[in-house]
């Protein structure tokens, strides 16, 4: 072998080692699994690195699927968690929805005033059923809560609903606040409970 066939021969090495140590050193284009493994919060899956989609609230979906929404510390709607879960007054009842008139265990009758504040993404147009339903889980009365103000937005916004019934036949019931949720797909319900007495 002359000179100039080393001179290519120990190109081609370095080149291929060069390759190797790129492939072998570079993170994977599906980014650090324990990374995402330990992400747990909105703002952790934003400094990974992760896309954040302009929702109301915020929402950022990891590469393993799990989907954060601002303003809550756990995954929802996501690979490993459904948002199947019910939002109830005793976990976060700031975060979407603030009830100020029926309180939890309040007595109520007809016709019954719903008062209080929601933030834009539980309304839809402007609006969001709720329903009274007796201790049996039969249903006693619904009707639509309206936003007094412009719910396209993420703050909280004022809303007042009526229900009316004639009669019912157990001492206690539950009134039943549901996030409007256009799509019809399960995954995307979400309801606050308000335990009251008649």
């Amino acid at each position: 072998m002359n000179t100039r066939t080393y001179a290519f021969s120990g190109l081609i090495i370095l080149l291929v080692v060069s390759a190797v140590s790129f492939y072998a050193y570079s993170p994977s284009p599906e980014g650090n699994t324990t990374s995402l493994r330990s992400i747990r919060t909105f703002e952790e899956c934003i400094a990974d690195g992760n896309p954040v989609m302009e929702s109301s609230p915020r929402q950022c979906r990891t590469k393993e699927g799990k989907l954060f929404t601002e303003g809550f510390s756990s995954p929802s709607m996501g690979a490993t968690s459904s948002n199947n879960e019910t939002i109830t007054a005793t976990t976060s009842p700031s975060t979407f929805i603030q009830l100020a008139s029926p309180t939890q265990g309040a007595r109520v009758s007809s016709p019954l005033v719903i008062t209080g504040k929601a933030r834009g993404a539980w309304y839809f147009e402007g609006s969001f059923p709720l329903e009274l339903v007796d201790a049996s889980g039969t249903p006693i009365a619904s009707g639509i809560a309206y936003a007094r103000g412009d719910w396209m937005t993420d703050n909280l916004i004022p809303f007042t609903a009526s229900l009316t019934w004639a009669t019912t036949t157990t001492a206690a019931g539950t009134l039943i606040l549901h996030r409007d949720n256009p799509s019809g797909l399960p995954a995307k319900d979400e309801s606050i409970k308000i335990p009251v007495v008649f």
